[in-house]
């Protein structure tokens, strides 16, 4: 009997280790039977992103494969929604982005200090920093999860932790300036831009829907007479 699918979607989850092969075997192997249809993979990280990529590029029969899926990170789903409603995120482009963030680190340590003032000046640190700060906000989190979680580390006393977190704070805080004053947007801000039109696109669905019967707290529908 052939495996069906779920009307809209289907969620993997478990141990990545146990997912890979799963995900190799049954989400890849449906991919460009209906030319009709994309699959579309969601992932964390675009480092999975890669990693998966890599390994659809070793499976048998790879060019019908890549036509009908698709593998990217919720923020690259979330511009792709954004551009088909006709709005187009203001973004910096990666050149302009590392410039950013190179700013950025130069003011956070201009006095010294930190976890990170050491190794800010060593080849490959703007780029790794990049993809941390991708994956935080690709993650949602923000100024309020972060200061959460060094409140955190302060009550249980752990005053290193407490400082590291707070680092990060500063890093992001001074790269949003950064992006802003460039005239563009962060990751976060094109993330909370979609989430609104979805929820307007949302109210705007269940206001077309005509009303459902109210019932009394018995089961029964109130009587109208």
């Amino acid at each position: 009997m052939p495996d069906r699918l779920p009307a809209i979607s289907r969620l993997y989850a478990g141990p990545f280790p146990a997912l890979e092969e799963r995900l190799i075997g049954r989400y890849f192997g449906r991919a460009g039977r209906d030319p009709s249809l994309e699959h579309v993979l969601l992932v964390p990280s675009n480092e999975l992103r890669e990693h998966l990529l890599k390994r659809l590029a070793s499976v048998p029969g790879v060019a019908s494969v890549f036509a009908g899926a698709s593998v990217m990170t919720l923020y690259d789903f979330a511009v792709r929604l954004l551009k088909h409603r006709g709005i187009f995120p203001a973004e910096l482009p990666p050149a302009r982005m590392a410039a950013a963030i190179l700013a950025a680190v130069r003011e956070t340590y201009a006095s010294g200090g930190g976890d990170f003032g050491g190794i800010s000046a060593t080849p490959g640190f703007i780029p790794a920093l990049a993809r941390t700060l991708s994956d935080l906000e690709e993650g949602c989190a923000g100024d309020a999860e972060l200061a959460l979680t060094e409140r955190a580390a302060k009550d249980r006393g752990d005053a290193r932790k407490a400082a590291r977190w707070a680092e990060w704070r500063r890093l992001r805080a001074s790269v949003k300036r950064k992006v802003r004053a460039m005239g563009k947007e962060t990751r976060r801000r094109i993330f909370r831009e979609a989430r609104l039109l979805a929820a307007e696109r949302r109210r705007a669905t269940s206001s077309s829907r005509p009303p459902t019967p109210r019932r009394s707290r018995s089961g029964t529908p109130p009587s109208t007479g």
